[in-house]
């Protein structure tokens, strides 16, 4: 065993944390690395969470600059990612202004831009099975927020209550706009009521153009059903004509 293997482990099975906290963990880790350790962590590492385009560009752009390699490098990268979303955060605020918006999951980059931007009403499905869109209709509601909690299910019925429904984005790649299962229904539901859809994506979020998606592990079938055999799979692939406008 190496020091980092089970560091590795906890990213790889963290259920509960979206790409970007993942991906700071990421960058935490490999800091402690020296460049003799890089080879053999990076591409555990990569492929720890392979849905989630940051950590994959986060381990290519420490591989392509192993030689310059020093903590401070990998503090740069996460800075520019930050600046990213401050960037994103400014130019996706008025969108979203007086308007009635629905979203799914719990994207870091999409709260702080709700919470900046002061939309009319906000619909937070609780995206099952982890739950995680209930913690943000929580942290919204405990800001003062004027939001709504729904059964997943309960979208289509509620659609066109909407004005807007804005995603975040664990990767984008050329195949689509990866993000928490169950936004590839709900963008066909928008485009069949003509609701528009969002992605906010950080760049350092976009896949290489020769980039292929793995297929997806499956995790604990007892997060649905303990008492019988279920297809547990956290992401889901939205292609790019059902999203209206991409902000990066």
């Amino acid at each position: 065993m190496h020091w980092w293997d089970s560091e590795i482990q906890k990213i790889a099975t963290d259920s509960i944390h979206g790409a970007t906290y993942l991906t700071y963990e990421s960058i935490e880790l490999v800091k402690k690395a020296n460049k003799e350790e890089l080879s053999q962590i990076l591409p555990p590492l990569k492929a720890a969470q392979p849905y989630m385009a940051s950590i994959y560009n986060f381990c290519r752009f420490i591989d392509k600059n192993r030689e310059l390699f020093t903590p401070q490098l990998c503090d740069e990268w996460w800075r520019k990612f930050q600046e990213y979303d401050e960037e994103i955060i400014k130019k996706s605020a008025n969108l979203l202004r007086d308007k009635r918006v629905l979203t799914h999951s719990h994207s870091s980059l999409v709260r702080k831009t709700l919470l900046q931007a002061n939309p009319k009403e906000i619909i937070c499905t609780e995206s099952r099975p982890k739950c995680e869109g209930r913690e943000l209709a929580y942290i919204l509601q405990d800001s003062g927020v004027d939001v709504k909690l729904i059964i997943d299910a309960a979208v289509g019925l509620l659609i066109k209550k909407v004005d807007v429904i804005i995603f975040g984005a664990d990767g984008l790649g050329e195949f689509g706009l990866v993000h928490k299962v169950g936004s590839y229904l709900m963008a066909l539901a928008a485009k069949e009521a003509r609701i528009p859809v969002v992605a906010l994506v950080n760049p350092f979020k976009i896949w290489p153009k020769d980039f292929t998606l793995p297929p997806q592990p499956h995790k604990p079938a007892d997060e649905i059903d303990g008492k019988i055999e279920a297809i547990n799979l956290y992401f889901d692939v939205t292609p790019l004509n059902f999203i209206n406008k991409i902000i990066s």
